[in-house]
């Protein structure tokens, strides 16, 4: 079903890009999920069908569209037979099919001989939406003369020019309207660049704007500074690294829009992900040698920094719980502020723009009544984003210090959306703030903390209901008319 729905989102893709020319191909970049065997009669079925799906789409199509997939290899880090680095050894992978290395990739739909000469590769994840003319311009920023990497090397890196470039993101307004916690969680959706920054703060100030997994990459780039470098099996987040040594360009003109996790449970098991990943890239601080610039140092660093504030709030309001004093009270009046802050910075906005509204109302929140309904919903589940916080930093500290196994284990979306169906799942995941709130719920000496206590072991139940598909609300005669009335008023302006 993924790779089906995949298909036809790359049909809209080629449809929404068709400006670029015949150049422009699209492919599904396949792995199989870890099995204890290298490949079974049902995988061999399942790449069969999407390979002649894939060539059904061709012909109808006239071709472009190609199909890559992998073997399984044994995998020391899991026990089990998984494809070889996951998402980084298949972008490796790739750019080695593409300059004509040995490779474990196979072309299996599509013509490989048009791969030929492919020097650039423009990366999706299986929930980003390519918007129309958006490849178009990624394209032409890319092959700007100042934007062309140049690769020092002997140290491995760019010095000049991008080898990644990267726009901005956005959530689809669907996946952000889905509930009321992706009405709450979820950044303000749909494309608005009047309304909404456009900056990067590293981008603007040091020229090298980072990597998100999603974006163009150059092939010769890639290979030359991270072809032998990394370590098998070590990082989990490598977007971050590649951004680091490829020097990342930030493309604020461009937007792609992407999912987001309809529930608490698949929102935090990725948080928890990410949060590892983190960790795991903190030895790159202290390589000598071939080492990252500070900027870059400073950007993972910065990472794990954020990464540890939930716990940091957590700990401050605890600390005034357990053991109320003028010290622990202070502790706690600066955490508020933290989680007031956004709230605080939407309104000074406010102010300095005369109060005006520069946003369309829509059914997501908006506005500083909507601001302040995220911090309350934060502050709500202040207990699990500090779990997960903590979980996931012992959890990388335990695996790369003692065990040195399952460090690249992730979950696609797809996979962590269906893991949070019901209220036993979402308590079964979040069962530890529960026990943890009832512990500060028996020994809190204020009154306040006994409040928050209460609220915090209610979190699966909060999460649960927030997550509750929203009922579609029937259009009264006047939307519908406004709707006919627009729809029709860009008829004749397309006509």
């Amino acid at each position: 079903k993924a790779a089906d729905g995949a298909l036809r989102r790359l049909e809209e893709f080629r449809a929404a890009s068709r400006g670029c020319g015949e150049n422009l191909l699209f492919g599904l970049l396949c792995d199989l999920p870890e099995s204890g065997e290298t490949l079974s009669h049902a995988d061999r079925a399942l790449l069969d069908g999407t390979a002649a799906k894939t060539d059904a789409l061709n012909a109808r199509c006239g071709g472009g569209f190609y199909l890559f997939t992998r073997d399984r290899l044994y995998s020391r880090d899991s026990g089990k037979f998984a494809p070889w680095e996951r998402k980084r050894g298949a972008t490796l992978e790739l750019c080695r099919l593409l300059a004509g290395e040995s490779t474990g990739l196979c072309v299996r739909a599509g013509e490989a001989a048009k791969l030929r000469g492919t020097h650039h590769i423009l990366t999706l994840d299986a929930d980003t939406r390519l918007e129309p003319e958006s490849a178009g311009k990624l394209i032409g920023t890319a092959l700007h003369p100042l934007n062309r990497p140049a690769v020092d090397p002997k140290k491995g890196i760019v010095f000049r020019g991008h080898g990644v470039l990267h726009p901005r993101i956005a959530v689809s307004l669907d996946s952000a309207c889905r509930n009321d916690f992706t009405r709450l969680f979820a950044p303000a959706p749909g494309g608005d660049p009047y309304g909404s920054d456009a900056g990067e703060v590293y981008m603007d100030a040091f020229q090298s704007g980072g990597f998100a997994g999603k974006g163009r990459i150059h092939v010769g780039a890639y290979l030359a500074c991270l072809g032998k470098r990394i370590p098998e099996g070590r990082v989990l987040s490598h977007d971050a690294l590649e951004g680091a040594f490829l020097r990342g360009g930030y493309v604020s003109d461009v937007e792609l829009t992407d999912g987001f996790p309809s529930g608490a449970v698949s929102y935090y098991a990725r948080a928890h992900r990410w949060i590892r990943g983190d960790v795991q890239n903190l030895p790159w601080l202290f390589r000598r040698g071939r080492a990252l610039p500070p900027v870059e140092r400073w950007r993972l660093f910065d990472s794990f920094r954020r990464a540890l504030l939930p716990a940091g709030l957590f700990v401050s309001f605890g600390a005034w719980f357990l053991f109320p004093n003028a010290a622990t009270q202070a502790a706690a009046l600066c955490a508020l502020l933290v989680l007031f802050l956004p709230a605080l910075r939407y309104g000074l906005g406010v102010l300095f723009r005369d109060g005006r509204e520069t946003r369309y109302k829509s059914a997501a929140l908006h506005g500083l009544g909507g601001e302040l309904t995220r911090v309350f919903t934060r502050a709500l589940f202040l207990a699990e984003e500090a779990w997960t916080s903590v979980s996931a930093i012992v959890l990388a500290l335990w695996r790369m210090g003692v065990s040195h196994r399952r460090l690249l284990l992730w979950q696609t979306a797809e996979q962590s959306e269906r893991r949070s169906a019901g209220l036993a799942g979402t308590f079964a995941a979040m069962w530890p703030v529960v026990y943890f709130s009832g512990l500060l719920l028996a020994f809190s000496q204020t009154f306040a903390g006994r409040a928050a206590a209460i609220c915090w072991i209610a979190t699966p139940l909060i999460a649960h209901r927030l997550g509750g598909a929203r009922k579609a609300k029937p259009l009264d005669s006047g939307e519908s008319e406004l709707l006919l009335r627009r729809a029709a008023e860009i008829r004749r302006y397309f006509r």
